[in-house]
This record gives C-alpha cells, sequence and structure tokens, in this order.
C-alpha cells in the first residue's frame, strides 16, 4: 500500500545518489511499511539547482496563472483525497476521523486525543 518513495529533483523521480534509502515504519504498530529515498549532500546541490531554475521560470508566470495553477493542485488534492488519507494514516499517526480536516482545511478541527503511546 506504501510506495517506496525516491526523489523529485528537476521533475523526474530518481533513487539518492548514494543509493541510500530510510525505513518507513507506521508509528502505530513499528512495522516496516515502506522506504524513502536518503538524499545525501550531492541531492540536495541537484535539488537546489532545480529549483532555482524552476524558480526563474516561475517568477515569470503571471500572478493570475499562478493562481490557476495552485488551484488545480488543490483540486487534485481534493479528488484523491481517499487514497492520500490511508497513506497519512499510516505515516503520520493520522487519526482517520482527523483526516478530512487535513485535507479540507475549512471543515471544523478535530478534538486532540491524547497518545496511547508513552513516548509521547
Amino acid at each position: 500500500m506504501y510506495n517506496d518513495v525516491s526523489l523529485f529533483i528537476g521533475g523526474q523521480w530518481t533513487a539518492a545518489a548514494a543509493g541510500r534509502a530510510l525505513v518507513v515504519l507506521n508509528p502505530a504498530t513499528s512495522e516496516p511499511i515502506g522506504k524513502v529515498a536518503h538524499a545525501s549532500v550531492s541531492d540536495l546541490d541537484r535539488a537546489l539547482e532545480a529549483a532555482d531554475k524552476g524558480f526563474k521560470t516561475w517568477r515569470k508566470v503571471s500572478a493570475f496563472e499562478r493562481s490557476k495553477i495552485m488551484r488545480k493542485a488543490a483540486d487534485l488534492l481534493r479528488a484523491r483525497a481517499d487514497k492520500i488519507a490511508p497513506l497519512l494514516t499510516l505515516d503520520a499517526d493520522f487519526l482517520t476521523t482527523d483526516l478530512p480536516v487535513v485535507l479540507h482545511p475549512k471543515r471544523r478541527a478535530p478534538r486532540v486525543a491524547p497518545s496511547k503511546r508513552p513516548s509521547r
């Protein structure tokens, strides 16, 4: 259910340059649920270079067009909420009942329940 995650640099998914990855644990069970690429300094340098290049392009786009793009991104996020919600539950220890507020911030905030784990 939880896909292994690569680095997204310069518009492309890529493995970490050093090939390292970190195991993602379900915070409720401590069971492994996937892996994420572990970025090195060279990965960060590539990402900064790509971000700088992207910003130079983005700043030439009018505020109106940027707004349209950001609204479309928000629409896509809301449309995919049912697929995103279970991943947030696994990865961030959200309660399922809290997710509509996370994905739809205009909804009423959930009550905060204390963690059942003594480490929190």
